[in-house]
């Protein structure tokens, strides 16, 4: 824990977290959403099931190369 780049990657790592407004754990970052907390697991499947949903309509979309 003293070295100088493991200090680095925890800066990094508390910089991106504000930046997403993550202050509490456990955080999971899907797709564009963020979500915090502790989740049932039928939560977080549905949650998982919405976003491979919306990656699959994104490919799928003539813009989505750009």
């Amino acid at each position: 824990m003293e070295d100088r780049a493991i200090e680095n990657v925890l800066e990094r790592n508390c910089a991106l977290a504000k930046e997403l407004y993550i202050n509490v754990t456990p955080a999971l970052v899907l797709g564009d959403e963020v979500i915090s907390g502790v989740l049932k697991i039928h939560t977080l499947e549905r949650f998982i099931a919405k976003e491979r949903e919306e990656a699959k309509r994104r490919a799928g979309s003539p813009t989505s190369a750009f």
